[in-house]
């Protein structure tokens, strides 16, 4: 690039030069306003960096196409010093240009590592850090990241500067693409997001709970040091709020708080990571988690609202100005509003008690391991379909290869099912583990219950019509001991040389016409599978009127 600026001259490589700077300097000013207001509607998860990208590209060429209107002619140098001085100003532009390609694209869902460029990871600790030999042989990212951020505060100046809203740029789109699990979604909409409260004190802290002093005396025993805690509504009304299986799923690197220098508010802005998030559990009750590596999150599954506060121990020399949680700013107030509570009682019934994942007694327990329960007998109206078996597993009856099956199908790297509407051939060939789909995807904090059902002898007794249309509108649901009712997320349909499976988060099977009963011919199996929720017991098994006495344990 230098090289052919060079060959243009320097006129044309200045002029080009200028152009760069002021559309740069235009793209990351309406970045945030046209990413909110127009393209989060359309793809939420490459908005940031389509909103970057082709604003810039449409400065540029207006105002290259404005230079060749009203310039007409070029200043002639010598050769030398339009291979010198063109060269120098191609490679600026060059560099510049670049950079922000880089950071537009760090901004995309393309995953934490993009052909070997992953400048930051998550630590140990589960903080981002900066990764040694992680970063481009030429640093474009940081150079144009450091030029136009300098540029905010300087000629380009502004009441928002890049400088004190989007501190450390090439950190913020590293972070953007780490997550600990790859269904979360990355990026949050306008309103799905609501800051409910603010809370803050000084250290040392000494009025939480026992428990999650045990975990966290040494964060809030520390002198000089501020905690503040903002306590999030999260709405499912306000898509993306969750990920591909109807999960809510937060790192702690998809929230960072945005503070600066009480005594040098011209200083640096600082990026801060929480160090535990309360979540609501029952009624007012909360749960502390502490973020201490690389693998915790906060999960949900509400399907109205969920609360989350986010705790931060920043210096006392530090104050918040905005909270971002997947790239949605939510302005704070100032450290000294009055709307900031400081009462240590209501401190502490935020932050709740420690979660029992975390502490000492805390026992892990098999993922679906197969642990099978009872199922009793069945009271109430024909249903169509009897319950034989319930198990804890997310295991199809029998596995097929992904080269040999007919429809829309998504797996992970593991080859474990996360969405599918599709059959699948049975064959004797043997088939390798790479190929072969044996299971469905199930989230950490969640279960998955297998319940076997078979064509109820009432449609020999009554007809086949007659319990088909008894099934139309009833609900297939499981109960459990906390009276929480749990629809299939899916099922499988095992017959002669095939099985067809279901399972779409968007589509859920919460009424029996949805399911294949009246199709079932005698040999044929159904198996429906349940996302529960761990710690509890499934008593029930439901099909409209129809009842079944099941006992089935969830472990934490």
């Amino acid at each position: 690039m230098a090289y052919w600026w060079g060959n243009q001259g320097v006129f044309s490589a200045v002029l080009h030069t200028a152009a760069v700077i002021i559309a740069g300097a235009l793209a990351f000013a309406t970045w945030e306003p046209i990413c909110i207001g127009l393209a989060m509607k359309a793809n939420a998860a490459n908005a940031w960096g389509v909103s970057l990208l082709i604003p810039f590209v449409i400065y540029l060429q207006i105002f290259r196409i404005s230079y060749d209107k009203l310039i007409k002619s070029n200043v002639h140098f010598s050769t030398m010093i339009n291979m010198i001085f063109g060269g120098i100003f191609g490679f600026i532009s060059a560099m510049l240009t670049a950079g922000i390609l880089v950071i537009g694209i760090s901004f995309m869902a393309l995953g934490p590592n993009i052909l070997g460029y992953q400048p930051y990871l998550l630590g140990p600790d589960g903080r981002v850090s900066q990764q040694a030999g992680g970063g481009l042989w030429i640093p474009v990212d940081t150079t144009a990241a450091n030029f136009f951020t300098k540029l905010s505060v300087g000629a380009f100046s502004s009441k928002t500067p890049l400088k004190a809203y989007m501190p450390n740029l090439v950190q913020q789109a590293a972070a953007y693409r780490i997550h600990v699990d790859g269904n979360a979604t990355l990026s949050a909409k306008p309103g799905s997001i609501i800051l409910n409260g603010s809370y803050t004190a000084k250290t040392p802290f000494a009025a939480l709970d026992d428990s999650i002093m045990k975990v966290m005396r040494n964060d809030v025993g520390k002198s000089n040091q501020r905690l503040v805690i903002f306590d999030t509504k999260w709405l499912f009304t306000k898509p993306p709020y969750n990920g591909v299986d109807s999960t809510l799923r937060v790192s702690p690197s998809q929230v960072q708080l945005v503070t600066y220098d009480i005594n040098d508010p011209e200083a640096p802005a600082t990026l801060f990571q929480p160090i535990g998030a309360a979540k609501m559990i029952e009624g007012e009750q909360r749960t502390f988690l502490a973020f201490k590596d690389a693998q915790t999150m906060v999960a949900a599954t509400n399907p109205k609202e969920d609360f989350i506060a986010f705790v931060f121990m920043i210096p006392e020399t530090q104050a918040p100005r905005d909270l971002l949680v997947r790239r949605l700013r939510l302005h704070v107030p100032d450290i000294a509003d009055k709307s900031f509570i400081k009462e240590e009682s209501q401190i502490t019934a935020l932050m709740g008690k420690l979660d029992p994942s975390q502490s000492d007694t805390a026992v892990a327990s098999s993922d679906n391991g197969g642990t099978e329960g009872s199922v009793g007998n069945r009271e109430g109206f024909v249903s169509g379909m009897l319950a034989t078996e319930i198990t804890l597993s997310n295991k199809l009856p029998i596995q097929f290869s992904k080269n040999r099956y007919n429809g829309p199908m998504n797996v992970n790297k593991d080859n474990e099912i996360m969405t599918i509407d599709a059959e699948g051939t049975i064959s004797n060939d043997p088939i390798s583990n790479a190929n072969a789909i044996k299971e469905f995807y199930v989230p950490s904090h969640k279960a998955m219950v297998r319940v076997h059902v078979d064509v109820d002898k009432a449609q020999s007794l009554l007809g086949r019509s007659y319990a088909s249309a008894a099934m139309v509108t009833s609900q297939v649901t499981l109960v459990d001991n906390k009276d929480n009712r749990w629809f299939p997320a899916g099922y499988a349909h095992q017959k002669a040389g095939g099985i067809r499976v279901v399972k779409d988060p968007d589509k859920p099977l919460q009424v029996a016409k949805q399911l294949p009963i009246a199709d079932m011919r005698n040999g044929e199996s159904l198996y429906l599978y349940f996302e529960v929720d761990r710690d509890c017991v499934i008593t029930r098994y439901e099909l409209g009127k129809s009842i079944q006495q099941v006992r089935l344990t969830v472990p934490k």
